[in-house]
């Protein structure tokens, strides 16, 4: 029977007796109140000071200050043991709960927290079994430091890797949303990181997995995703045209690219003279990087077109032309028109054939129209904006005629005219046409029926309280 200190047992028995239900009965009382107000950092730990370590702890104190069992004891052993266990697993919670609050302020990944909880209750383990139960383990960590430089020997490679892996997520320089450019065919929005690997989205159906080790000795460009990627594209154009022309021609294509996110960011600036012209640089603001290639393919697909319609001349490209004799026989065969040749004669003098691609727009709603256009091959689609719905009004094709009335008085468009596949027409200026109505009644009476025509369908869409906008 173990000897018993009674004096000194009196105050273990108080603190047992009184303490015990007090601590629990306050850990209680302040696990309640910070649920209560939404504080749940630290109810974890809370818990398992309440549910785990007051409760062993009292056990520890009748076993060995009360009981009085001696230290070598099996069950005094026993009983430091769960203490300490206790006590590790206690400030192991602990460091997890500091942790999650540093988490959002720290640049250190996970798996680096996971490490040192890991080496924090290797240390406890190994104290835990010296001290209490007096095991020699100096041969054991002889035993694993040779066994580690055996195994880092082999795993050379591999421990390289997760190493540079660490560090790469140490620094934490991108994040998955971010667009990294590693090189040539490397480039595309970050999916996945973890300590082996980096994965890029790189097309709609392609992933790209680049080695940690690979990608920490590599340089690479890293764009924000909150903010455009500034895509430039440079052009030379020849001396006979102004800058200015040339600038307002190229902010104007720049701005109908279906990938630009910042109209306002569009920008034009003359970059060099060369000999074979003026080389200019058009900025234009996209989504992110990867939209690059097809932004740009566009952007030079559209300026074709629109260089064509303005007589500007791309590098050494021949600018479209054709003769009157050959505006005069096009125009005869669309059949538009069906008045004396004297009159087309007239009409292929003033007219220029235009070419565009589709997609684009031959008139936006709110601008002023300028011509008359013949249509010669391809279609066109016009639309009215009627709130917030879009209308189709008709479908243009070859051998029709789009004109407005609100281009003859100097208005704004109601409509949209949208090209449908690539067309190419003829485009008649507004005032040569005045002049021709003034010389022909005849045709100017014919225009009037279209003009009117396309007003009455427009005027079928307004309502009573409403307008076409």
């Amino acid at each position: 029977m173990p000897e018993q200190n009674w004096s000194g047992s009196s105050g273990w028995g108080l603190l047992v007796i009184v303490g015990y239900p007090l601590l629990t009965l306050i850990l209680s009382e302040w696990s309640r109140r910070e649920a209560a107000v939404g504080k749940t950092g630290f109810l974890r730990l809370l818990g398992v000071l309440q549910t785990l370590l007051l409760p062993i702890l009292a056990i520890w104190l009748v076993l060995t200050k009360l009981a009085g069992f001696p230290k070598d004891s099996l069950l005094a052993k026993s009983a430091d043991t769960a203490i300490g266990i206790a006590v590790l697993y206690t400030l192991f919670v602990l460091v997890q709960g500091v942790v999650a609050l540093l988490a959002a302020r720290t640049k250190a990944p996970r798996l680096l927290y996971d490490i040192a909880l890991s080496i924090l209750v290797s240390i406890g383990g190994a104290v835990i079994l010296s001290h209490v139960w007096g095991l020699d383990l100096s041969h054991l960590l002889s035993a694993v430091g040779v066994g580690s430089v055996v195994i880092g020997l082999a795993l050379q490679g591999v421990m390289g890797g997760m190493v540079s892996g660490l560090l790469l997520l140490s620094a934490r320089q991108f994040t998955i949303g971010d667009f990294l450019n590693v090189g040539p065919g490397k480039a595309g929005l970050v999916r996945q990181i973890d300590w082996r690997s980096v994965t890029l989205q790189v097309s709609k159906t392609e992933r790209l997995v680049l080695p940690s080790a690979s990608l920490a000795a590599a340089s690479f460009c890293i764009t924000d995703p909150t903010k455009s990627a500034e895509l430039s594209v440079t052009v030379t154009i020849g001396y006979e045209h102004s800058p200015e022309t040339v600038c307002a021609m190229l902010l104007n294509v720049a701005r109908s690219v279906p990938q630009l996110v910042a109209p306002d960011e569009v920008r034009c600036m003359i970059a060099e003279f060369e000999a074979g012209g003026i080389q200019y640089t058009v900025y234009i603001p996209v989504l992110h990087p990867g939209k690059f290639a097809v932004a740009q393919g566009e952007f030079l697909s559209r300026l074709w077109y629109a260089a064509q319609r303005h007589g500007i001349s791309i590098g050494n490209l021949p600018v479209y032309e054709q003769t009157e004799e050959e505006r005069f026989a096009l125009l005869t065969a669309a059949g538009a028109f069906q008045h004396s040749p004297s009159l087309l004669a007239e009409l292929a003098k003033i007219g220029r054939i235009e070419r565009w691609r589709s997609e684009e727009k031959v008139l936006a709603v709110g601008e002023t129209p300028n011509a008359v256009l013949v249509m010669l091959r391809g279609s066109i689609k016009v639309y009215a904006q009627f709130y917030s719905e879009q209308i189709e009004l008709e479908h243009l094709g070859a051998g029709q005629v789009f004109a407005i009335r609100e281009g003859f008085r100097g208005m704004p468009s109601p409509v949209l005219a949208v090209v449908d596949e690539e067309t190419e027409l003829l485009a008649f200026p507004i005032p040569a046409m005045q002049l021709l109505f003034n010389s022909d009644p005849g045709f100017a009476s014919d225009m009037e029926i279209i003009l009117e025509t396309r007003a009455k369908a427009l005027q079928k869409l307004s309502t009573d309280d409403g307008k076409i906008a």
